[in-house]
């Protein structure tokens, strides 16, 4: 198999029989993988950082002030950042390590394991990320004297979670849809 062969079924676009040359396949697969798992930790060490933010910041204001509702709000915020921070830990467990003595159709399948859970990760955004978040900044805007001077910053982050949930949708449809077909198309070839 050359280069352009390869880079064809990489892509999807080849539906001849071609021979599977495994050196090759392992460079191009290892390239693609090395871009998102670059990524992917870049985007943890961002979301690491904000969470610690997060955590000390509402767990300041929630020391600080009086309002029980305030405070309530403040822990729910805590508690989530730190389950925020569980999760994206969580979902390091499928990240494949570099096995030398693992089979080409082995490391194609722990690969794709890890990429369709990064995928689910995104596309379940609202129920880990962004409810736990939404319901103690509820809180906190209604703990507010007076109640309703809470009402624009939940209007607000309505919209503005609403938003980065959709992100999060299409980021999944075309980041990982793509790649995990071309895992899907890679395992069957090798198993003919």
């Amino acid at each position: 198999m050359n280069e352009q062969e390869l880079q064809a079924l990489w892509q999807g676009q080849a539906e001849m029989d071609v021979q599977l040359d495994p050196p090759q396949l392992v460079r191009a697969l290892r390239r693609e993988y090395d871009g998102l798992a670059q990524r992917i930790r870049q985007r943890d060490r961002l979301e690491y950082g904000a969470d610690a933010l997060v955590i000390l910041a509402f767990g300041l204001i929630g020391y600080f002030t009086d309002s029980r509702l305030t405070q309530v709000g403040c822990g729910v915020i805590v508690v989530a950042g730190c389950y925020i921070a569980y999760r994206l830990w969580h979902v390091k467990r499928y990240r494949p390590s570099p096995a030398e003595t693992s089979s080409l159709k082995q490391q194609l399948e722990a690969t794709r394991a890890y990429v369709a859970q990064e995928k689910r990760l995104l596309e379940r955004v609202a129920y880990w990320y962004l409810g736990p978040l939404y319901a103690g900044l509820v809180l906190v805007s209604l703990g507010g004297d007076p109640w309703w001077t809470g009402l624009f910053p939940i209007a607000f982050s309505t919209v503005l979670y609403y938003y980065i949930w959709k992100l999060n949708q299409q980021a999944a449809r075309r980041k990982f849809d793509p790649l995990l077909h071309r895992f899907d198309v890679l395992l069957q070839e090798l198993e003919r």
